[in-house]
């Protein structure tokens, strides 16, 4: 089957339109401004323009170009920036006494059963920085006291009166606090021991013993020389 001259003629014009026109198509895309680009999901354009210095003349060609890449951030630190960024030390402690006695290992001091005794909480913001909201408790006597702020190095004492009574104790004491910069909670606790006994035996005051036993023995004398 052969083909007719007119359309051997027709594809070959085709042919030769595609070839002259192909090669012009960047050409016009470089020209003419380009469509509008979303920046938000890729790089906007940038225009080049060719400079006239020697060895930068083949650097660039005119048109319209897109380029993409990235930048890197580099951080330094000099020492006097270095020393100011410490980290942050917060801490409290609780020191509990039995009218002025230790009472932190066990039995503890003993008391009289009935009489009062002054129990001190020593709270201590052993930290550098400052401490709010400070609380504390015991698991016998409930709420002993609360302060606002509690300044580094800086301490309170709250105070508590106990009525003994017969027999063997102890008891928790418990500390909380914040920290004013970073809101951290830091804690503390101390147990105590103590024991209640009952009134020890009341022995008389020397001049009440001595002056009935001089009296005996003052009439002995003078009855004895009597009978001589």
């Amino acid at each position: 089957m052969t083909m007719e001259p007119k359309r051997i003629i027709s594809i070959l014009v085709f042919i030769l339109l595609i070839a002259i026109v192909l090669p012009e198509l960047p050409k016009e895309l470089t020209d003419d401004a380009p469509a509008p680009i979303d920046n938000e999901t890729q790089p906007a354009p940038l225009m080049s323009t060719p400079d006239d210095n020697e060895t930068g003349a083949t650097d660039t060609k005119p048109g319209w170009w897109k380029h993409s890449g990235h930048s890197t951030v580099t951080y330094s630190r000099d020492n006097e920036s270095d020393s100011s960024l410490s980290t942050e030390d917060y801490d409290i402690d609780i020191r509990i006494m039995l009218d002025g006695q230790d009472a932190a290992t066990f039995p503890g001091p003993s008391f009289v059963s009935g009489s009062e005794v002054n129990i001190s909480y020593m709270v201590i913001n052993s930290g550098s920085s400052g401490l709010i909201d400070v609380c504390v408790t015991d698991d016998n006597f409930g709420d002993i006291g609360e302060c606002d702020s509690l300044s580094a190095n800086e301490s309170i004492t709250f105070e508590h009166v106990l009525t003994v009574q017969e027999g063997n104790f102890s008891s928790t004491g418990r500390v909380s606090g914040i920290s004013e910069n970073s809101l951290q909670m830091c804690s503390d606790q101390s147990q105590i021991y103590y024991s209640g006994v009952s009134g020890y035996e009341e022995i008389p005051e020397f001049p009440s013993v001595f002056l009935p036993v001089s009296l005996l023995i003052a009439l002995a004398f003078v009855f004895g020389r009597k009978k001589i």
